[in-house]
C-alpha cells in the first residue's frame, strides 16, 4: 500500500511515529471519524491497513486527508518518498473517492451529487417554469445524501442564497460560521472554474469565514497565546464564534503554533466538544428576519407556502419559525 510505505513510512514494522495511543486518537482528531483501532489486531501498520481497506470511499478520503495533515512533508524521520508531488497525488485520490457512490440495498448519494443538484437548481430557477422542479431536485438529493451537510449555497439568477440545515444537532456558533463559510464560496468561487467540495476550495472558504467573523487586527489583540479555555469561552460569547473556530483563527494568524493547535484539538475531542461546545445551546439559531414579514404581507399561511414551494410544512416552519399567537383579532 503506497500510502503506508511511501508516504507515512514504516519503521521496525510500525507505522510512522504512531504509538497505539496516538493511532487511536488519529481518527477522531484528524479525520472526524469514530473508529477504534483497538478493535483490530496487530501492529499499528496492520491495524491502519485493515481500517482503511474496510471503509467506504468517503471515509477513505477522510483518512487520506488526515494522513496528509498528520504527516508534513518535512516532518521528522519522513521517508525520502514523502514528496510534495506524492502529497498532491494523495489529495487527488481523496477528491476522487469523495465522488464514488457505493452500490448497496439503499442507493447512496455522494457529495458530488449534492453539488450537481444545486447546480441544476440554479439552472432551473432561471426559468420560471423550472422553479418547482428545481426545489424537488435538490430536496430529494439532500434527503438521499447520507452524510451531514450543515449548509450549502447557490446563486439563483442574480440572487445569492444560503441554506442552513437548522435541524436536530444545529447550534448557533456553528451556524454562524457556516453562514460565513458559504458567503466565502459566493464571494470567491462564483464565476470561476473550480471543483466544489475539494479540500482546497473548502479551506479557502474556511479561511474567509475566520477572517470575516474575526478580523485580523482585532483578533491579534485579544486571542490568548496559550491554551486558556476560559478566555476562549469569553471570546466565543463576545465574537459569536465557536472556540474551535477561534483556535483555528489563532493558528492562522500565528498567535499559537501548530503544536498548541494540535493539543487543543485533542483536548476538545477528549472533552466531548466536537458536536457541541459549552454555551452552544444557550442562544437561538440564526433565522431569516424578513421572510415571516413577507408571508404576512402576502397573507399566505405556512401550509400554503409549503404547497407552493413543494416542501413539507415542518421544513417551512423550521425556516420561518412557528407563528406566535396574537392578542389582536
Amino acid at each position: 500500500m503506497k500510502i503506508v510505505n511511501r508516504y507515512i513510512g514504516v519503521f521496525g514494522g510500525y507505522l510512522g511515529d504512531f504509538t497505539y495511543r496516538t493511532h487511536a486518537d488519529f481518527y477522531s482528531e484528524y479525520c472526524d471519524l469514530d473508529i477504534n483501532p483497538n478493535q483490530y489486531e496487530g501492529t499499528t501498520r496492520q491495524r491502519f491497513i485493515a481500517i482503511i481497506s474496510g471503509q467506504e470511499p468517503w471515509a477513505q478520503a477522510r483518512i487520506i486527508r488526515g494522513v496528509v495533515d498528520r504527516f508534513p512533508i518535512a516532518g521528522p524521520d519522513s521517508p525520502p518518498t514523502r514528496t510534495e508531488e506524492f502529497r498532491g497525488e494523495l489529495l487527488r485520490w481523496a477528491d476522487r473517492l469523495h465522488g464514488i457512490v457505493v452500490n448497496s440495498t439503499a442507493p447512496q448519494t455522494s457529495r458530488a451529487d449534492v453539488f450537481q443538484a444545486i447546480a441544476d437548481t440554479e439552472t432551473l430557477l432561471r426559468s420560471h417554469s423550472g422553479a418547482p422542479v428545481s426545489v424537488d431536485r435538490v430536496h430529494t438529493t439532500l434527503h438521499a445524501y447520507d452524510q451531514d451537510i450543515d449548509a450549502y449555497s447557490a446563486v439563483a439568477g442574480k440572487l445569492p442564497v444560503i441554506v442552513l440545515d437548522g435541524g436536530k444537532g444545529s447550534v448557533w456558533d456553528r451556524d454562524n460560521f457556516n453562514l460565513a463559510h458559504e458567503l466565502g464560496h459566493i464571494v470567491m468561487h462564483r464565476g470561476i472554474r473550480h471543483t466544489p467540495g475539494t479540500r482546497t476550495v473548502e479551506a479557502q472558504a474556511h479561511r474567509f469565514a475566520g477572517a470575516f467573523l474575526g478580523p485580523a487586527k482585532a483578533m491579534r489583540e485579544v486571542l490568548p497565546r496559550d491554551l486558556d479555555w476560559s478566555r476562549y469561552f469569553e471570546l466565543k460569547r463576545e465574537w459569536g464564534m465557536s472556540m474551535a473556530a477561534l483556535i483555528r483563527r489563532a493558528r492562522d494568524l500565528g498567535v499559537i503554533d501548530d503544536a498548541t493547535y494540535t493539543r487543543a484539538m485533542k483536548q476538545r475531542s477528549a472533552y466531548g466538544w466536537r458536536k457541541a461546545e459549552p454555551g452552544s445551546a444557550d442562544r437561538s439559531l440564526p433565522a431569516p428576519r424578513f421572510l415571516r414579514q413577507a408571508m404576512a404581507k402576502a397573507e399566505i399561511s405556512s401550509s400554503r407556502l409549503a404547497e407552493r414551494a413543494h416542501l413539507p410544512e415542518d421544513v417551512v416552519l423550521r425556516i420561518v419559525g412557528k407563528p406566535k399567537p396574537s392578542l389582536i383579532h
